[in-house]
């Protein structure tokens, strides 16, 4: 257990370092892998993986399935579909659809 915590240490103080190089993402990286699966890493941790070498995988049900399958996606991708998640969520007012869909809709067209 001390060694998770001098691992996840390290990760921490490199995170407020600003610019990493890539030496550094990729030694954060190497020490990231050798957490255990299931390990929660913040978003100050995960800032400072190698984004094109970490894989992330979730577990996600598909639009009218139960059947759950396992998704991986690069750190860097997997980044960017949250944040366009996220950048629809907040132009359509919440709603979870796309603005211009919904005034389309609402004029009956």
């Amino acid at each position: 257990m001390a060694g998770m915590r001098i691992v996840l240490a390290t990760v921490i103080v490199l995170a407020g370092c600003g610019g990493l190089t890539r030496e550094q993402r990729a030694a954060n990286t190497a020490t990231a892998r050798k957490m255990a699966p299931g390990t929660v890493m913040t978003d100050a941790q995960l800032a400072t993986l190698d984004q094109d070498n970490v894989l992330i995988c979730e577990t996600e049900r598909g639009t009218g399935s139960h059947i759950p399958h396992r998704v991986c996606r690069t750190l860097r991708k997997a980044t960017e579909q949250a944040n366009n998640a996220q950048t629809s969520v907040s132009m359509s007012g919440g709603s979870g659809y796309d603005a211009t869909v919904s005034a389309v809709r609402a004029d009956g067209h």
